[in-house]
This record gives structure tokens, C-alpha cells and sequence, in this order.
């Protein structure tokens, strides 16, 4: 007797936004990508929106001001739908919020 065993069809997975994290070191911007693709969870579809970026970037101020740093600024580099490349300048304070709206496929911290 044979049985034949059938895997079950997966829908194709949807893209998902790319994030990187760079200027803490090689392990600390690992560990920080991760960290915010899992505090992100299901914000995180094809693109992500201003109120995501700023929730991560919120998250990288106070693991830097952990590190003994007073006024961290993160620097946000982000690409639109559209493909255009747009850079910003964080702090915690949010004297300049992110343009809204906003949709966008990838962000470098």
C-alpha cells in the first residue's frame, strides 16, 4: 500500500515594506530591524504609512537615548509607491511630523 502525501496550496505571499537600520553596529542594527518589523506586525502590508514610520522611529530614539545619547535624531530615508526617495530628520519632540499622507514600500533608519 503507497500513500502520497499532498502539500497543501499556500497563497503567494504579499510583498511586505523593507526595512533597514543602519549606524549602530552590525548586530545592534540586526537585532533593531527586527525589532521594528515585529512592532510593526500587521501595519506592515505592501507599504507602510507615517503613523508606522514614526512608531519605529520612536522605538530607535529611545534605544539610542538608552545608550546615554540626550537629543538623539534619527535620520528616516523613505521611497514612496511612486519610487521617489525623500529623507527626514526625527526627533522625539516632533517639532516636524512626517508629510501626510504617506505610503511607503521602504525605510532606511
Amino acid at each position: 500500500m503507497t500513500f502520497a502525501l499532498s502539500a497543501a496550496a499556500k497563497p503567494p505571499e504579499t510583498p511586505k515594506a523593507k526595512f533597514h537600520v543602519s549606524g549602530l553596529g552590525w548586530w545592534d542594527d540586526r537585532e533593531m530591524r527586527i525589532s521594528l518589523e515585529r512592532l510593526l506586525g500587521e501595519q506592515r502590508g505592501e507599504t507602510v504609512d507615517a503613523n508606522a514610520i514614526e512608531d519605529a522611529a520612536f522605538l530607535l530614539v529611545s534605544a539610542i537615548a538608552e545608550q546615554g545619547f540626550l537629543k538623539p535624531v534619527v535620520a528616516i530615508e523613505f521611497t514612496t509607491v511612486s519610487g521617489e526617495k525623500q529623507k527626514f530628520a526625527f526627533d522625539a519632540t516632533l517639532g516636524t511630523p512626517l508629510p501626510r499622507p504617506l505610503a511607503a514600500t521602504a525605510v532606511t533608519f
